[in-house]
């Protein structure tokens, strides 16, 4: 009994995935749409699958079924409100399947890394966050449909992840190619025979009339969606053609079938550009082909007798060719109406779209159809607006990407072509938001992905974005974190020479990245320069080498030369500049007052000097307070007070400030000969209330940020 069952198990999973099962499936397929049975037929069908899944951890089969499934489907596609029982069964039954299998079998998810996802993978995960934002900011008319339009994304998006997932693991995936132009090839057949079924079912007398009125009611699909997916169904023919057969002149029937239908559909789309690509598809097939003289001898066969039908039943070809003529290259309202409109609903919302519910089921007169404005690319912009459209420019790129990176394998090459051709029809429709075809066009650009070199197509060429994120986070984090601990010390620092609304004046007026921070031993030692040059009258040669050997291997030397320079170490201090300032004091006069503001926030060198003579500090801030509304007041002129305390404070502290001067010019002599060649003098000096002459040896900004 275990033998047999055994036996069976694998007389069951050798049927399902062979090539048979292609061809049952298609029987079932069109039985089941023939005869309204299509809702039990497609849970057998699905328990067939499913089970599978359970049994084996092969996954091919499921394609034939999501490629051909709703084919079955034989009432009106807009009326399908009662059969959401249906949908909700599908998806339980099918999502345990693929659970099951994924967990049994123990499957590699390497694809999914960063580092190794191909781009149109990526893209497919994308495509969720457009149909997610679609219509933010826009009035939400149905809440339920955005969320049943996003939901199919997402399941979509899973399904391509499985199947890239786990048809990596097929035994023979260089065949999944080929298997996939079987089972288009067999949909071909299929819709063939469901058009020829529905035009006998009219009788011989409304052939006709149905063929020139448009016609064509399949149930799952009218006219417009039957024609592009014949189109996808012509080269798979042709492929079929190029190896050495016996079966040539059946493939190059089976196309022609197809097109003559494409033709009664009157689908002028899928006509014109079938029409472009044929005589491209006829050179290379014959150029290619290993049955030459047999696929000529079956083409031109074939064209003779379409001529000679065509004459011979001229009264009922002719109506169909008038009527396509006719009708020409008619746009049947796109352009004149819907596609302004479709720009109009874009302008009103720009950056998200309308969304998928925006004006939900007025054009198709159901429940849950979204407004179609037939065409692909302009639905994008009106329901998705700039947020979809960039997500769907590396949708295309990453997919074309796919298939020319096989571009020599017939079979990609195949495949290419016939999303091509729907792609173009898309154009002037939207199919390619349709379940079933978005479906159809996701299962057969994985079958060409997951033959891709390892290396090739990567989404992040090889770089895995998140780390590359977080290690920028983190840099810029650190760099707050340094600039802040910068700050903290600099502030530290200017506290001992300025006070506090000071610094903040300081930093808002120079931005702290303007302030060249030095390292702690170059501050040290800058430091101790300053002390000897105020504390000492005459520092010797030996006081200067005594502070460089100290700092040796922690300054540089060049550094150190520098500092003693421009504190001007050697050549003069401020002990002997005051003195010499003192004697002319009076004479100095209004100089002081247009520049005193400048010297009043640098006053430490004031402070330290009447320090080391014994003065209190706190008197020398009272006198540059007085100072300055002296200056005021009297435009620093002694002889205009009266008060002979006042006139003694302001000699002071202009032999003071005359001597802070004598030094600043001391020491930038050599590098701000001209303020004006500064860019920032001007607003610094108006910052602080100081008059740019061009007589003005100090350069204001490097006094401000050197005073310390």
């Amino acid at each position: 009994m275990k033998e047999a069952l055994v036996k069976a198990k694998n007389l069951f999973i050798a049927f399902v995935k062979s090539d048979w099962f292609i061809a049952f499936f298609g029987v079932m397929t069109y039985v089941a749409w023939a005869f309204g049975i299509w809702v039990p037929m497609l849970c057998a069908l699905l328990a067939v699958v499913v089970i599978s899944l359970f049994l084996d951890k092969g996954v091919k089969q499921l394609l034939c079924f999501l490629m051909m499934f709703t084919m079955m489907i034989s009432n009106d596609r807009h009326r399908l409100d009662d059969f959401l029982w249906v949908l909700i069964v599908f998806i339980v039954l099918l999502f345990a399947g693929l659970i099951y299998n994924l967990l049994r079998y123990h499957r590699h998810f390497d694809a999914l890394h960063p580092k190794k996802i191909k781009g149109f993978h990526a893209c497919m995960i994308a495509l969720i966050i457009p149909f997610a934002l679609g219509g933010l900011g826009s009035p939400y008319e149905s809440p339920l449909a955005v969320v049943a339009g996003m939901g199919i994304i997402i399941l979509v998006a899973i399904g391509y992840t499985f199947f890239i997932i786990t048809l990596a693991d097929e035994d023979n995936k260089a065949n999944l190619m080929q298997y996939m132009l079987k089972i288009l090839f067999i949909i071909g057949i299929v819709i063939s025979a469901q058009a020829i079924t529905y035009y006998l079912s009219l009788g011989k007398e409304n052939i006709l009339s149905a063929i020139t009125s448009k016609n064509l009611k399949l149930g799952w699909a009218g006219p417009n969606n039957v024609a592009p997916v014949l189109s996808m169904a012509v080269p798979t023919g042709f492929y079929f053609s190029l190896k050495k057969n016996k079966f040539t002149p059946l493939f190059v029937v089976a196309s022609a079938i197809e097109y003559v239908i494409i033709i009664f559909s009157g689908c002028r789309g899928s006509l014109l550009f079938t029409t472009l690509l044929l005589p491209l598809m006829l050179i290379y097939t014959a150029s290619k082909t290993e049955n030459k003289g047999l696929f000529a001898t079956s083409v031109t066969t074939l064209f003779a007798l379409a001529i000679v039908l065509v004459a011979l039943k001229g009264e009922f070809f002719a109506p169909i060719i008038t009527t396509i003529l006719n009708k020409g290259l008619n746009s049947s309202g796109r352009v004149e109406g819907l596609y302004p409109m479709a720009m109009e609903t874009f302008k009103t919302w720009p950056v998200f779209g309308a969304g998928w519910d925006y004006k939900l089921g007025e054009m198709a007169k159901d429940n849950y159809s979204p407004y179609w404005y037939h065409s692909t690319i302009l639905q994008v912009f009106a329901n998705m607006g700039i947020c979809g459209v960039i997500v769907f420019v590396f949708f295309y790129f990453w997919r074309y990407r796919t298939f020319l990176e096989l571009r020599k394998n017939s079979a990609s090459l195949a495949i290419m072509i016939s999303l091509f051709l729907f792609d173009l029809y898309g154009m002037i429709d939207t199919n390619f938001f349709g379940p079933t075809f978005f479906i159809m066009l996701a299962c057969m650009t994985v079958v060409v992905e997951v033959n891709l070199p390892e290396n090739r197509c990567l989404a992040f060429g090889g770089r895995n974005p998140f780390e590359d994120i977080k290690n920028f986070t983190c840099k810029v984090v650190q760099k707050i974190k340094d600039k802040k601990a910068e700050a903290t010390a600099l502030r530290k620092e200017y506290l001992k020479w300025l006070k506090t609304n000071e610094i903040d004046t300081v930093f808002n007026t120079a931005g702290i990245d303007n302030i060249k921070l030095e390292s702690e031993a170059r501050d040290s030692f800058t430091q101790e320069v300053q002390n000897i040059a105020l504390t000492k009258d005459s520092p010797t040669n030996q006081d200067i080498e005594s502070l460089k050997n100290k700092y040796k291997g922690l300054v540089k030397e060049s550094d150190m030369k520098q500092i003693i320079e421009n504190v001007g170490l050697g050549k003069t201090n401020i002990a002997v500049s005051l003195n010499k300032a003192n004697s002319d004091s009076a004479n100095f006069g209004t100089d002081i007052a247009k520049n005193f503001k400048a010297f009043k926030d640098s006053y430490d060198g004031i402070i330290k000097h009447l320090t080391t003579t014994g003065s209190n500090p706190n008197t020398a801030l009272t006198l540059i307070k007085d100072l300055e509304k002296t200056a005021t007041e009297q435009n620093f002129n002694p002889s205009n007070s009266n008060d002979p305390k006042t006139v003694d404070r302001a000699k002071l502290l202009v032999a003071i400030a005359k001597g802070m001067i004598e030094i600043l010019k001391e020491v930038y002599r050599e590098k701000t000969k001209d303020i004006t060649q500064n860019p920032d003098a001007e607003k610094i000096a108006k910052d602080y209330g100081v008059e740019i002459t061009n007589g003005t040896e100090t350069n204001l900004n490097e006094l401000y940020q050197n005073m310390k």
